[in-house]
């Protein structure tokens, strides 16, 4: 959240290797640079309930309004965003969370303590608010803070957790996020624990989503404790301050990338909202960081006007071939295996057995990017080819499978062993 000073954060420990996701070998691919290596965990993640499971089998998908109108997000805007998921099919394609963020609650709590809607941007309240979006076949989410107060210094839920998650669970909220700020750097952990508790109290199936920045490793300890949890600090804490997002968001997902073996159905990395249709990034920026997320199964939840959204922004956002990959149901976030020259392979291995490959070139310069069939175990055999971005399907018997991509532009790849006819 804006305003939130940096947090110290663990040092990564970076190897480089594939794993489970591949077969060893690929001389085109085993460059691979200490940024772009995966990190090792020092135990395994936490059990992941059925429960969790069921309420988030895949990354969830939706909209936040932060960081294109944070504290002047009212109710008309929700209203007429939720209306434009439902029209534009962006709803049929996955998109199900109308989500609230900071400033949404008034100042000050009413005379029982209990939070209350800011009666100026959301007149009519948030039950009826959670009513209409329910209306439209979708939920709405919103945003909680662990400490004395929000980012934006309106009523934290320190010493209020039970209290604020019933009051938000009657309204029918669907989705929480919470935040680390004014919590003077007590542990995150038993702190969003004690969220969790309160929202089970409650009986309402709600996502949780937690936010302390990545300050305490929590895809280390987030796994069956919340639904996602956030692997980075804003944006704006890697240059996007100085009008740089584009190098903020490959900051970002240089520090996510090496998280893979944390993400699980029910359990997911969040490296932060997407930034496509904000206008704080080119097409081909968009249509890269959409890839790159829908790669390392992030959570979809987009952070724009979409009651205006371009036929591009609309064509990048609907892209079901690669909004597939981010829903695949095997859950198994992809590895980054090469970063050379600004050039990067990324593998992801999908459910049914196909693989999806992301050739980013983050290069000033047009350059050929190239994997090795074998590292897919598809040496000395037909494969079949699909183009997720120009729509576009052949088969192939190439020792190498390679594409020149243009500068801050992707190709996203959907690869399997060819039919036997």
């Amino acid at each position: 959240m804006l305003g939130r000073s940096l947090h110290a954060r663990s040092t990564l420990i970076l190897v480089a290797t594939l794993l489970a996701l591949a077969p060893a070998t690929a001389a085109a691919a085993s460059a691979t640079s200490s940024a772009s290596a995966a990190l090792q965990p020092t135990s395994s993640p936490p059990a992941v309930s059925a429960d969790l499971v069921a309420l988030a089998p895949t990354p969830p998908m939706g909209w936040d309004p932060w960081y294109e109108f944070g504290c002047k997000a009212n109710q008309q805007l929700v209203e007429q965003t939720a209306q434009a998921m439902a029209s534009t099919g962006m709803a049929a394609d996955g998109y199900r969370y109308v989500n609230l963020d900071d400033c949404w609650m008034a100042p000050t709590r009413d005379a029982n303590g209990n939070l209350q809607a800011d009666p100026v941007n959301f007149p009519g309240g948030i039950a009826a608010l959670a009513s209409f979006v329910h209306g439209l076949g979708l939920k709405l989410g919103i945003y909680l803070d662990a400490g004395t107060q929000t980012c934006m210094q309106r009523p934290g839920s320190a010493s209020h957790f039970a209290q604020d998650t019933a009051t938000v669970a009657s309204w029918g909220v669907d989705f929480i996020k919470v935040d680390y700020c004014y919590t003077d750097f007590t542990p995150p952990q038993p702190l969003f624990a004690a969220m969790e508790h309160a929202i089970m109290a409650t009986g309402r199936p709600i996502v949780l989503s937690v936010d302390d920045d990545g300050f305490d490793d929590p895809w280390t300890w987030g796994p069956g404790l919340a639904t996602m949890w956030r692997t980075t600090n804003d944006y704006t804490a890697y240059g996007a301050q100085h009008g740089n997002w584009w190098a903020a968001v490959l900051e970002i997902a240089d520090i996510n990338a090496g998280l893979y073996r944390y993400a699980e159905p029910g359990a997911w990395n969040d490296p932060d909202n997407l930034l496509v249709g904000t206008g704080l990034l080119t097409v081909a920026q968009e249509r890269s960081q959409f890839s790159l997320w829908s790669m390392m199964a992030a959570p979809l939840i987009v952070d724009g006007d979409l009651r205006s959204m371009s036929p591009a922004t609309a064509s990048i956002l609907t892209n079901r071939e690669v909004i597939a990959v981010d829903q695949d149901p095997a859950g198994l976030q992809g590895a980054r295996i090469a970063d050379r020259a600004g050039h990067q392979v990324w593998i992801r291995k999908l459910a049914d057995g196909s693989y999806a490959i992301l050739f980013l070139n983050a290069d000033a310069h047009p350059g050929t990017i190239a994997l090795s069939a074998s590292r897919l175990g598809l040496a000395h055999t037909r494969y079949a080819v699909r183009d997720l971005w120009r729509h576009r399907s052949w088969t192939s018997a190439k020792a190498t499978i390679s594409a020149t991509v243009a500068p801050d532009n992707v190709v996203m790849l959907r690869v399997a062993p060819a039919a036997r006819g």
